[in-house]
């Protein structure tokens, strides 16, 4: 056991990749010895926390409620998780996402502990005008004036913070999202009884929440092109607001008969493993955890090259395909599709019609993501952590 002790901060484990992290990174961490405890400030927990991990839930508020309704609610959460940390006395803090990086820098003088805020996005796009992108904005500069370290998990969002936000070059440092392969691979076996999967038509599969920043719009506008001359089907993993106007799409579209929403799934990799296609049409990320699991489960990939991410993983279209990223508005079913939705759309019509190049970017994506794996990672978060 070693002998220094590490809070691992988050809002929710209801669903994102963020929350997906911090959960792995907590079960990792404290298989290799170390005292974890794993606070979330909001209900919800969909990802396994592993039996020598301590968990711990400052409040019963809903992880879905309004950001506005969370930041009000902040003042009764700071009271009961200074109680929490002053209790459990670790050595570090390390925090996801921006309320509870807010909170770690507050408590830290006052509970003498090691604060690292971890930067999950892009903040100069993702963080968005009016008023609650310029609270973000104000928040992030002072996240990165009073943490002891920041982690990013891009070279490009490294830069935005030290270039933007004021980050201290010296303390703000990348470290790549850790993914445990193998345990991928094994989920990736389950069975599947989704009759389209039972028969011999390609499936283009995308994986996200249903919200502005993952632009599924766009690539149901760029599979409606793409059926007028391929026999294909589109499947969406995930759930969000966007949910309506994207089953409308499809239906204005004559297409809902081939798109089919199939909601959050613990276990997407089935899903994605057993397509022909994954396609990533975000208009912003941090690291897209996504995109490399797809390339885990064996799939070639076509991305949008957005900030941050897709680029450090595919490279100039060496592991998978980039288009330009697309413009982010809310387009109707009688809109001409934009210059970048054609792109997309040629992108994976190539992909459909060719399975020699699909097997290809599939070989040299199980490659790359050894870059990734969890024994390369993990070592880079215990040197930044307790050393």
């Amino acid at each position: 056991m070693h002998n220094k002790k590490l809070v691992i901060l988050i809002s929710s484990l209801v669903q994102g990749g963020a929350e997906r992290r911090a959960s792995s990174l907590g079960n990792d961490l404290a298989e290799k010895g170390y005292r974890v405890d794993l606070i979330t400030l909001d209900s919800g927990v969909n990802f396994s926390i592993s039996g020598k991990v301590n968990y711990h839930q400052v409040s019963a508020l809903d992880a879905h409620a309004n950001k506005l309704v969370k930041l009000f609610y902040t003042p009764y959460q700071v009271i009961k998780l200074r109680k929490l940390i002053k209790e459990i006395n670790p050595d570090i803090v390390l925090s996801f996402l921006e309320r509870p990086n807010l909170l770690n820098v507050l408590l830290k003088n006052n509970l003498k502990y090691k604060s690292i805020a971890s930067v999950r996005s892009f903040p100069s796009i993702s963080y968005k005008k009016g008023f609650h992108g310029f609270i973000f904005k104000k928040f992030l500069r002072h996240i990165a004036k009073k943490a002891d370290k920041i982690i990013a998990n891009s070279e490009q969002t490294v830069k935005d913070l030290v270039e933007n936000f004021n980050s201290d070059p010296e303390k703000t440092v990348v470290i790549y999202n850790p993914y445990d392969i193998e345990e991928i691979k094994n989920l990736t076996k389950e069975a599947v009884n989704h009759p389209w999967f039972q028969e011999n038509v390609p499936i283009v599969i995308s994986s996200g929440r249903l919200v502005e920043q993952k632009g599924q719009w766009h690539l149901i506008r760029a599979f409606s092109e793409i059926r007028k001359k391929t026999k294909a089907r589109l499947i969406i993993l995930g759930d969000g607001k966007l949910e309506e106007y994207l089953k409308k799409l499809a239906r204005e579209l004559a297409i809902e008969n081939e798109v089919a929403f199939l909601g959050w799934k613990k276990n997407p990799f089935k899903y994605i493993a057993k397509s022909s296609v994954f396609a990533f049409p975000s208009l912003y990320e941090g690291f897209p955890n996504a995109l490399v699991e797809a390339m885990i489960c064996g799939v070639s990939v076509i991305s949008s090259d957005c900030f941050s991410g897709p680029r450090e993983i595919l490279g100039d279209d060496e592991y998978g395909i980039l288009f330009p990223v697309c413009d982010g508005k809310l387009y109707g079913a009688k809109d001409p599709l934009t210059k970048e939705e054609n792109t997309l759309a040629l992108g994976i019509s190539k992909l459909l019609e060719n399975k020699e190049l699909r097997e290809e970017y599939k070989i040299k994506a199980l490659e790359r993501v050894k870059d990734f794996s969890k024994e390369r990672i993990i070592p880079e978060y215990e040197k930044h952590l307790f050393n």
